[in-house]
């Protein structure tokens, strides 16, 4: 079986990014001098860096547009929450704007009909769960109890 090894750039690029501090901000230009190289926010090199100081450290990145990247502070990473549910709801409303264009349903085998229906309900269910206000209702929730069970995760979500 081939033995993976990090490339000699990969490697420089984590090592300076395990030595950012949170809050701190890496621009493509400092990369693209350490490297000697151009750097932008689609590099490899770069994804594979960041990717490796999460996994090995539990460090967390935004992007900066147009400057480099940042390492984000506790409230940052926090605040990715509510960001990725905003995400998760556009996604799954656009998806199942597209699923529901099927022009002939009635012409779908029943099979075709039941994974059309069950992929609908699915993306209803995430716009629902990833309101805002089910997320302060499960904000709630946490802070009296902790961490939630998905059972009452989930009983939560049908709480109005």
């Amino acid at each position: 079986m081939p033995q993976f090894e990090l490339s000699p750039d990969t490697r420089l690029l984590t090592d300076v990014l395990l030595k950012m501090g949170a809050g701190e901000t890496m621009t493509y230009e400092a990369m693209t001098t350490l490297l000697s190289r151009k750097i932008g926010g689609s590099d490899s090199t770069l994804h594979s860096a960041r990717r490796r100081a999460e996994r090995e450290d539990g460090f967390v990145f935004g992007s900066v547009r147009k400057v480099g990247i940042k390492r984000l502070t506790d409230v940052e990473i926090v605040d990715l929450g509510e960001t990725g549910a905003k995400a998760l709801r556009r996604s799954a409303s656009r998806t199942a704007r597209k699923v529901g264009n099927v022009m002939s349903f009635d012409a779908l085998s029943d099979e075709l009909k039941a994974r059309h229906n069950g992929a609908l309900a699915l993306f209803g269910g995430v716009m629902a769960a990833a309101k805002g206000s089910t997320l302060r209702r499960l904000e709630r929730a946490a802070n009296t109890g902790g961490l939630l069970s998905l059972g009452r995760t989930f009983e939560l979500f049908n709480a109005e």
